[in-house]
């Protein structure tokens, strides 16, 4: 599956995104309700058990949620990234800077979408 290839739908340009970088990789974040409920369901597989919306409070986030988040945030985009990469990922060294991101991701998708989204022209 290529990177620009979304779970469960068509590729939308409109959708709430940020990004992060870990170790010169750049990972998309998206909290699409669908790709969401997808990585809970593959975390699930895993042996997690992670109720994903009430770890979407920034200020209670642990060792064992934030790794989950990641990956449930990235999969919309990176739906190959595995549950074991995005825990290696995720470390005291990176871990700050991936809920702050993550953070800015979640406060994307509950804002209002514009009328008239950027084009890339715009965005360059």
């Amino acid at each position: 599956m290529k990177e620009s290839e979304i779970v469960g739908g068509p590729d939308d340009p409109t959708l709430p995104d940020g990004e992060t970088e870990i170790a010169g990789e750049k990972f998309r974040l998206c909290f699409d309700f669908g790709a969401l409920a997808e990585a809970k369901a593959l975390l699930r597989k895993s042996g997690v058990e992670l109720n994903v919306l009430r770890s979407l409070d920034f200020t209670a986030l642990d060792v064992d949620t934030l790794p989950a988040l990641f990956f449930a945030a990235s999969h919309r985009f990176q739906p190959g990234l595995t549950w074991p990469r995005a825990q290696s990922l995720i470390n005291m060294r990176t871990g700050a800077r991936v809920v702050d991101d993550l953070a800015k991701a979640y406060i994307a998708a509950m804002s209002e979408p514009t009328q008239n989204p950027p084009t890339a022209d715009q965005t360059a």
